[in-house]
């Protein structure tokens, strides 16, 4: 139940942010992945609030990170910005990520001018709090 709630809200995500490739579970890694744009999610840590003796609300956090690379400077800024802002808009439209979850917001969001080790790469990170009454 729990993992199928974290992986609609990805797949929910992943049709709306385009990609060359996608990683589930693992922090950012140029070395193995060198695609132009890469998504990597981590799966959350679940907390879990007692409702009722039926119910209970279920809090997570999905951390997102998209890596440019390949590209000119302004092009990944431009492909950095058209992400943030449809991720937001995606998010604020519709807080129940299409059914998937109770509620969601952004809580937070940096973007990286560099990545570490690489030459020429942008990211992207984005934390999407989310609650389930489950």
């Amino acid at each position: 139940m729990i993992n199928s709630v974290v992986n609609n809200v990805i797949t929910y995500l992943r049709s709306n942010i385009n990609a060359d490739t996608y990683v589930l579970g693992e922090y950012p890694d140029l070395d193995k992945y060198k695609n132009p744009t890469t998504v990597y999610f981590l799966t959350p840590d679940y907390e879990f609030e007692e409702l009722s003796n039926e119910h209970k609300l279920m809090r997570f956090s999905l951390e997102i990170y998209v890596v440019y690379q390949k590209a000119s400077k302004e092009q990944m800024k431009t492909q950095a910005a058209s992400l943030l802002d449809a991720v937001y808009t995606l998010v604020k439209d519709d807080p129940s990520l299409n059914s998937t979850v109770d509620y969601a917001m952004i809580s937070s969001i940096r973007v990286y001018d560099g990545v570490e080790g690489a030459d020429n790469a942008r990211a992207v990170y984005i934390k999407i709090d989310a609650l389930k009454e489950v």
